[in-house]
């Protein structure tokens, strides 16, 4: 029963690390797309005002 129980623990742990760090690198590559779309905005806008 302790076994049980200590196993479903570690599994739920288990998938809630999964989830968790799955999310930190979605939003990991949200942020370097962001990041780049920024990058070529402001480009564009010195090309411009040069």
């Amino acid at each position: 029963m302790v076994t049980a129980l200590s196993l479903l623990a570690i599994l739920v742990a288990g998938m809630f690390l999964g989830t968790m760090s799955a999310a930190i690198m979605k939003m990991r590559e949200e942020d370097e797309a962001r990041a780049h779309f920024v990058a070529r905005h402001a480009k564009f806008r010195n090309f411009y005002r040069a």
